[in-house]
């Protein structure tokens, strides 16, 4: 490539071919001629010296690239020393633009080429014109703080007041300007103060009103420089005197300097002199200054509750609530951007009595420019208040969001959706479910539609929901969510498939339901890994990897391999050169003593997949066998690893599977709890027991059942309970015995439990042969009765025998029990 191409030149330049076409003569191109045997390094020194203008100015706009290679800094810098004060003003624009570039790259330069460097800037800096000047102070902004300390007193200080003075043209004192601006980061404060202190001050009572509005811009740098000296009170009265300027785009740019300062100065001075002239501000702020004291205001804040922790921000905050309800909508989006930042100054605490409401109606703004902006920071603003208020005020705000017409606000939401779930996580067990189970539903709604979405948005959102199951629960997520991410496997972009099936993978892996985890891992094999389109097959060869690292390999083998292992001899390349991509950690998956069949067929696929017929498949199963014959491959310290990750995966399945049982038997024992109570209820429904208003109810009552019954109870008026010192009289069986069930034997009420009869029912009964009421028949007259589980929660004004164990186990009543749920729920079951 030709470094010196004249096509690099700003503005129109005259080549070879331009000047032909335009008539140009003979002796005319010649002039322009350059011998072609020359090195670029010795043409850029010809052309630097000797060529036009044109030329020259070719030569300095490929500097940056000329400069790196070797000899050439050397070799030229000399000459553009010497020869840029002799140039031309627009060549000498050219050069320091050019310079600034190379200067702004720190390693080009050495600082021997530095110090030579400063002469020839400031005597640039002197020029009249104002481009030159504009162009050769970037090069001293780029340079200064490179140069060593006795070069920048020594050229730049001098220029910089000489081009501050008043004399100067107004060009030159906003160059002047700028350069006292950046040696206050430069030099030390004693050097400031001493030789450019005063010109500073001068600066800012100017009379031109641009330079008075660019020196605003220079004096939180100033104040930093002579902070903490007694001089600091002349630089507040200077700011001050600023904000009281009689024009506008001064006042503005002084307003937006006081807001700035309050962190540089020490907190007397913020206390007896900023903030009486800020609070007046807010109190009262005219018009103009709305925009910059909105966009300023959470920085602000911040800056005064960290300097001075007494403040009372509540004056303030009369000023941002107006401003939240604003007809501006650009007023009301600032208040938007500001209310993390006030947040954090403020306590989270005061968030619900101070902030709640401002934050909820921005949230329900009609402009959608405001609901975006809260959208977007609406993570920052969970982090700051923490799971527990997050759940309960955010959830509001998360809604309102989530269900706006236009989809944007939700994109911006979800666009951080694992950091505001995290924190939507509160410490209350109870309360966290109700969260997550309130969000779910605008959540799924969301993900119904994402496949319409734009697949980058979609992508992204993808990318930040792996962790679903740890929230919604994995039985809700494979009921609800699993479906959607199939469809996006099935018909979304190449990268939203991948990452869809990704997320997938995840949500497989925390299912702790054994069948639903079969029904994926079906699903996946059959609808992908044996489909009849190359692109699903494909993509499950894709995901092959991610299954190999969330699952053990046991579990991988059982449920995957064989079918990867028949995707080698696929009718399609792509997928065979797929296979060959992934078979190195296929190789992994198997044991050498356990797998010995696949193993084999693994050889045999790889060393028919080295002859195939196609070029790529070879390349990638050559790629495939070098990878499996390196040393790396098979080193003992990356074994040892893998060997540790996959007993870690072991013990989280094992993990998954005492879990699924742990559900099952308390799914078991609370089938059988009921079933107890219905039998319980049924007996005592039969018996018209009298329950003494509900104290006899069983405390393992489910709550809504419970208030049935005693309504019911107190509905029909049962009859009171004998006292204990009479005998109640016997109770008699209905004359038509509940379908099932045998006539219960009479019971004799009294403050103790009845003893059993010796007779018995009739032998027909279901129950008569039961074992349990056998040994009640046998048991000795003045014996006490055995204690049932549910024994303990009758009340004790309640005179019934204790259940027998056949009631719970008879197979006949607990159909009985199935049967009248309904009834004994309604009080329909219990006699009048």
């Amino acid at each position: 490539m030709d470094l010196l191409n004249f096509e690099w030149a700003d503005g129109p330049v005259e080549t070879m071919e331009s000047l032909s076409k335009a008539g140009k003569s003979e002796e005319e191109i010649e002039k322009f001629a350059v011998d072609e045997n020359l090195s670029e390094i010795e043409r850029a020194r010809l052309l630097l010296t000797k060529g036009f203008n044109v030329q020259k100015i070719a030569i300095l706009v490929a500097l940056p690239v000329l400069f790196r290679e070797s000899d050439a800094v050397e070799q030229l810098f000399p000459i553009l020393m010497n020869s840029l004060p002799t140039y031309d003003t627009e060549v000498q624009v050219v050069g320091g633009n050019s310079l600034a570039q190379v200067a702004q790259s720190q390693n080009i330069l050495s600082s021997r080429h530095l110090d030579q460097l400063a002469p020839l800037v400031s005597s640039l800096l002197k020029s009249r014109n104002t481009d030159v000047i504009q162009a050769w102070t970037e090069v001293f902004n780029e340079s200064v703080e490179l140069m060593a300390l006795e070069t920048v007193k020594k050229h730049y200080v001098p220029a910089a007041v000489a081009l501050g003075d008043v004399s100067r043209a107004v060009s030159s004192r906003l160059a002047g300007v700028s350069m006292i601006g950046k040696l206050a980061k430069v030099l030390d404060r004693k050097s400031f103060m001493e030789k450019l202190l005063q010109r500073a001050v001068a600066l800012c009572q100017d009379t031109d009103l641009d330079v008075r509005r660019v020196m605003c811009s220079q004096l939180p740098a100033i104040c930093k420089a002579v902070v903490p000296d007694p001089v600091q009170d002349k630089i507040v009265d200077e700011i001050l005197e600023l904000t009281r300027d009689e024009e506008a785009d001064v006042k503005l740019a002084a307003v937006e300097l006081l807001l700035a300062v309050v962190d540089v100065l020490p907190g007397d001075i913020v206390t007896s002199k900023i903030l009486p002239v800020a609070q007046k501000l807010f109190d009262e702020p005219p018009e103009p200054l709305h925009a910059i004291l909105a966009l300023h205001f959470g920085s602000f804040i911040h800056k005064l509750c960290t300097q001075l922790p007494s403040f009372d921000p509540e004056p303030f905050m009369l000023f941002y609530k107006s401003l939240s309800e604003r007809q501006d909508a650009e007023l009301r989006r600032l208040c938007a951007y500001n209310f993390p930042g006030l947040l954090q100054s403020l306590s989270p605490r005061l968030y619900p009595s101070t902030l709640h409401s401002i934050y909820l109606h921005l949230a329900t703004d009609s402009v959608l420019v405001v609901k975006k902006t809260i959208a977007a920071t609406f993570h920052e603003v969970a982090r700051m208040l923490g799971p527990d208020k997050s759940s309960k005020y955010l959830k509001e705000v998360f809604l309102h969001l989530m269900q706006d017409e236009n989809s944007e606000v939700a994109d911006c939401l979800m666009a951080n959706v694992d950091i505001i779930l995290e924190h939507f996580k509160s410490t209350d067990g109870a309360e966290a479910t109700q969260c997550f189970h309130d969000l779910l539903p605008t959540f799924v709604r969301y993900c119904a539609v994402l496949d319409k979405k734009n697949w980058r948005k979609a992508l992204q959102f993808l990318q930040r929901i792996h962790m679903l199951p740890d929230y919604f629960g994995s039985e809700v997520v494979h009921d609800l969510v699993v479906p959607h991410l199939v469809r996006n496997m099935q018909s979304a972009a190449q990268p939203v498939k991948l990452e869809a099936g990704k997320v997938l993978i995840s949500c497989l892996r925390k299912n702790h339901i054994s069948i639903k985890r079969k029904d994926v891992s079906l699903r996946l094999v059959n609808d992908f890994g044996r489909s009849r389109s190359c692109l699903q097959r494909l993509l499950f060869l894709s995901l092959t990897p991610s299954l190999a690292e969330a699952f053990s390999r046991q579990l991988f083998r059982d449920s995957f391999a064989d079918c990867v292992l028949e995707l080698s001899t696929d009718s399609v390349a792509n997928v065979r050169r797929q296979f060959c991509v992934v078979l190195p950690q296929l190789r992994k998956v198997f044991r050498t003593n356990v797998d010995t069949d696949r193993l084999e067929r693994l050889s045999q696929s790889l060393n028919a997949l080295l002859g195939d017929t196609d070029r790529d498949v070879r390349m990638a199963a050559e790629a495939a066998s070098t990878i499996l014959n390196s040393e790396s491959f098979w080193a003992p310290s990356l074994i040892a690893r893998e060997e540790a990750g996959d007993r870690h995966k072991m013990e989280e399945e094992d993990n998954l599977v005492k879990i699924e049982r742990k559900e099952q038997e308390e799914h078991k024992k609370r089938q059988i709890d009921e079933m107890a109570l219905q039998a319980r209820y049924d007996y005592m429904a039969s018996q018209n027991t009298p329950l003494g208003r509900g104290r006899g109810l069983p405390s393992k009552v489910p709550a809504g059942r419970a208030t049935s019954v005693r309504s019911t109870v107190k509905q029909n008026t049962l009859p009171k309970p004998a006292e204990p010192s009479k005998p109640a009289p016997f109770v008699r069986l209905p004359s038509k015995p509940t379908p099932g069930l045998a006539p219960m034997p009479k019971v004799a009420a009294s403050s103790q439990l009845a003893k059993l009869p010796s007779a018995t029912p009739a032998a027909s009964s279901p129950l008569s042969s039961s074992p349990s009421v056998a040994a009640a028949r046998t048991k000795p007259v003045g014996a006490a009765p055995a204690k049932s589980p549910l024994a303990s929660s009758v009340s004790r004004s309640t005179t019934l025998p204790p259940v027998p164990a056949a009631i719970t186990t008879s197979p006949t009543l607990k159909a009985t029990a199935l049967s009248s749920k309904a009834r004994v729920a309604t009080g329909t079951g219990l006699r009048h």
